[in-house]
């Protein structure tokens, strides 16, 4: 039964929801797959570094800290805000 085409509406926005529910998970995959891509790039660029010599094993120990120093702050305000919450 039908009535004004409410049925047909429902099952399109239901449709919808699953459709962006289903976008944002592989958006979420995918900026994970690129991070884990990020680590791995700082991680091979740390020890090519560290196998060329002394002279450059503080500039890639620096250039490490620098990159993961904005993953760190933000897990540091995760914790904060969760505590807040509760």
């Amino acid at each position: 039964m039908e009535v004004n085409g409410v049925t047909k509406a429902k099952k399109a926005v239901n449709l919808s929801k699953k459709n962006i529910k289903k976008l944002r998970k592989q958006e979420k995959k995918s900026a994970k797959k690129a991070e884990k891509r990020e680590r791995k790039d700082i991680k091979s660029a740390y020890i090519k570094a560290l196998r060329k010599g002394n002279s450059e094993k503080s500039l890639a120990i620096i250039a490490v800290l620098l990159t993961v120093a904005p993953f760190v702050a933000q897990f540091v305000v995760d914790l904060l805000d969760k505590k807040e919450d509760k």
